[in-house]
């Protein structure tokens, strides 16, 4: 085959693939964009099916997006539960067959990220976030500021000291 590279003359070189940062360790708000149903994906000794959900969650920090895949055990009840709760559905219940996974899709969850490097393939080496654990929608409680509570020996000698002041009988 002949090339004719006169007509390509003035077209620029490809762009160099620059790697961005990885998500920071944290806790970060993210939006769950996609969910798949993966059957017989992970077999192993906890999961004999091998059943797998597929979570993608896109977390907006620093003007990128990053893309979180967390994958789930169908067998893992409690997890899936959490997830479910964090976003804000219907979680599945005991003795319910099926659950609708695509009810948790567009729904915005806390996480708390971590990161793990690749290990095989051609993205080798690069650092990638990871959900840690899925975080509660609710805000913990502001602090209270409450006065210290007093034992019944204490009223006791407040009532005594209020009565004959800072006397010490001996």
């Amino acid at each position: 085959m002949k090339i004719d590279w006169s007509q390509f003359e003035n077209e620029a070189a490809p762009a160099e693939n620059t790697v961005r940062a990885c998500l920071p360790h944290g806790e970060h708000t993210g939006t769950i964009e996609r969910v798949n149903e993966q059957p017989g994906w992970r077999v192993d000794d906890r999961n004999p099916s091998g059943d797998c959900l597929s979570i993608w969650i896109d977390v907006e920090h620093g003007g990128h997006r990053h893309r979180i895949f967390h994958t789930v055990a169908s067998n893992w009840t409690r997890k899936l539960i959490e997830i479910a709760n964090c976003a804000g559905v219907a979680p599945p219940s005991q003795g319910q067959e099926d659950w609708d996974e695509q009810t948790l899709v567009g729904a915005t969850v806390r996480i708390e990220s971590g990161s793990y490097i690749v290990q095989n393939g051609p993205k080798a080496g690069e650092e990638r976030p990871k959900v840690v654990r899925f975080l509660s929608q609710q805000q913990k409680p502001a602090a209270v500021d409450r006065a210290p509570r007093q034992t019944q020996k204490a009223k006791t000698h407040e009532q005594w000291k209020e009565k004959h002041g800072d006397e010490i009988p001996f």
